[in-house]
């Protein structure tokens, strides 16, 4: 209850009006009684709260589905990153390096992948989670080369005479896709291989794993390399350059047709009984007609 300033009656809380004399009501804070405009949520004075909805809890956002996923990961390191914190003040460093993260970061988005996180002077980038093409792996490729491209653009941003390079490295295949420490990313050994093959690439080049190729060779020129012994890998790893584009624009499902089909054998028995018997039932028609 609250007690009217103009007659004293008792009015119930929440009401605007005395209801025995018609008088405003000023809303006070029920723990300080100091009086607060009709808005506020939360008094100024002590912080208590006003409305009660305030204090309702903020459901969190529905967490993806942790699942397997096919996926093509992306590695991209900034080479030259030591030469040039020796030489410029840290803040400097801390801002060119974030510059040049963020640029790179705009292909992968421009591409339709996700920059699952930036790690130091590193881009690990996602194509096929959360969100999927049917092209994923050549998006990767077309995304990486793209920001090797992008590099002579970041390299007129240093003052000093020591240039960026950049080593990326590319992988496809299954993970386990879901939430790590309260953040969607993946998980799995083609995650490994991916930041592998970015260690031991060549500064400037695109290193890319056996299934991105297969995925990609259509519409990407390679050149392969003598396979690779990786950390942690037991047996050597094939491994091809990106070299250049086969088309500008991406191919997509092209070129479905030069597929064979593959274990489909009782299908296609069934469809050529079917064609053998409507020809069969055909040919006394057509002589009838002759």
């Amino acid at each position: 209850m609250s007690a009217c300033p103009s007659c004293t009656a008792e009015n119930p809380e929440g009401a605007r009006f005395c209801m025995s004399c018609g008088s405003v009501l000023e809303h006070r804070c029920p723990s300080c009684g100091e009086p607060a405009p009709e808005e506020a949520r939360f008094c100024m004075s002590c912080g208590s709260v006003l409305d009660p909805a305030a204090a309702a809890p903020i459901a969190p956002a529905p967490a993806l589905p942790e699942e397997r996923r096919q996926v093509t990961v992306l590695f991209a390191d900034l080479s030259g990153y030591t030469a040039v914190a020796e030489r410029m003040d840290p803040e400097a460093v801390k801002s060119l390096v974030d510059r040049a993260l963020r640029r790179l970061g705009e292909e992968v988005t421009r591409f339709g992948g996700t920059v699952d996180k930036y790690i130091g002077d590193n881009v690990m980038a996602l194509f096929g989670a959360p969100v999927s093409h049917e092209d994923d792996a050549e998006r990767a490729v077309r995304a990486a080369l793209a920001m090797q491209e992008a590099m002579d653009e970041i390299n007129t941003w240093t003052v000093l005479d020591i240039p960026f390079a950049l080593r990326v490295g590319i992988n496809t295949g299954e993970v386990l896709a879901g939430a790590v420490g309260g953040n969607y990313t993946v998980t799995g050994d083609i995650v490994n291989v991916a930041s592998r093959l970015q260690s031991v690439g060549r500064p400037g080049a695109v290193t890319v794993g056996e299934r991105t190729v297969r995925a990609t060779r259509q519409a990407i020129r390679y050149d392969q390399l003598e396979p690779l012994a990786l950390k942690g890998k037991a047996a050597l790893v094939p491994a091809w350059e990106a070299i250049g584009l086969v088309t500008a624009q991406p191919g997509g499902r092209g070129a479905w047709e030069e597929s064979p089909l593959v274990g489909r054998d009782d299908e296609l028995g069934v469809l050529d009984s079917v064609f053998t018997r409507v020809n069969r039932e055909r040919m006394p028609h057509m002589m009838t007609l002759v």
